[in-house]
């Protein structure tokens, strides 16, 4: 098998996870044509190299699933996890529809084993929130309290959440580049699994059109994002209001003492805010290094535990 097909299941082998075929060509390292893509992998599936099955992907169609023969089990369990991930969701769908009211929340988009619909009955639900200009403090208020209020937040330091949502990720429209010590293999592996579920004024857009550096890694990405990588405005007008300025100090008084206060691993700069109860991308690459050394099993299951960690 050609060492970039092999290095795409490697990946995705930590987490169970059978790639369908449009995740597969967009995450191979070489670029193919569509067309020889396509050919080397229906020949992958005659020789039996690779087992195929029907499995879901998000919005909930139902596509060709593949994965490495003696992993064939991982269809099932797919499967069996979209039913979770799909029940999941249905219990997010008011949380989404308040949010889409506040002019601060530009963006809010499914990240980790939720947006691969491949979360475990007991996961929680990882969200990457794009906020407006200079309301990066007040949409994260937003976003937590309307969580709240829904009896939905994750409280902090818990380590699995079943069904409630953790917000691990803010972005302000203004900063949407990924900074470099961030940009590699996982995270650009990340940023292409987002699943938008809110969208307003092409934010999605602006975010991959920011992190192109992702199709510098897995150049057929760029083929299957095409409708989204489209040309955009090149001067976008922001409107200011001075109370909501104000307000904005405000709340960034009152919530960055406690999170620096608690501070771990997390990564805060002006216009980004990552948190992570772990360091899982570490983990990730650390694992990468050694599967090469490897032959053979794929240990335990490891978890999509965030679009970005």
């Amino acid at each position: 098998m050609r060492p970039d097909f092999q290095r795409v299941f490697r990946y995705f082998s930590q987490f169970s996870y059978p790639p369908s075929k449009d995740e597969l060509y967009s995450f191979l390292s070489k670029k193919l044509l569509k067309r020889e893509f396509e050919a080397k992998l229906n020949l992958l599936v005659t020789k039996k190299k690779l087992r195929v099955g029907k499995g879901i992907v998000y919005p909930y169609i139902k596509t060709d699933k593949y994965t490495l023969g003696e992993y064939g089990i991982f269809i099932n369990k797919n499967n069996r996890f979209s039913l979770y991930s799909k029940s999941k969701l249905k219990r997010t769908l008011l949380y989404f529809k308040l949010l889409n009211f506040f002019p601060q929340i530009q963006f809010v988009g499914l990240s980790g084993s939720i947006s691969m619909l491949h979360a475990e009955k007991g996961d929680d639900i990882d969200l990457f929130i794009i906020t407006a200009k200079k309301r990066l403090w007040s949409g994260r208020l937003i976003a937590n309290t309307v969580a709240f209020l829904l009896g939905l937040k994750r409280k902090r330091l818990v380590q699995q959440a079943k069904d409630k949502i953790c917000l691990n990720l803010f972005f302000e429209k203004t900063d949407l580049t990924v900074p470099k010590v961030k940009r590699n293999e996982y995270i650009g592996h990340e940023i292409l699994q987002v699943k938008p579920v809110l969208n307003k004024n092409n934010t999605y857009e602006m975010f991959l059109q920011a992190n192109k550096w992702v199709f510098g890694l897995f150049p057929n990405a760029k083929t299957v994002f095409k409708n989204y990588i489209r040309p955009l405005p090149k001067h976008i007008k922001y409107s200011s209001h001075s109370l909501g300025d104000l307000f904005e100090v405000f709340f960034k008084r009152i919530q960055l003492p406690r999170i620096q206060k608690n501070k771990t691993t997390e990564l805060i700069t002006k216009h980004q805010l990552w948190f992570f109860p772990d360091d899982f991308e570490k983990k990730i690459m650390r694992y990468n290094r050694t599967a090469k050394s490897r032959s053979g099993g794929t240990g335990r299951r490891a978890r999509f535990r965030s679009v970005f960690p």
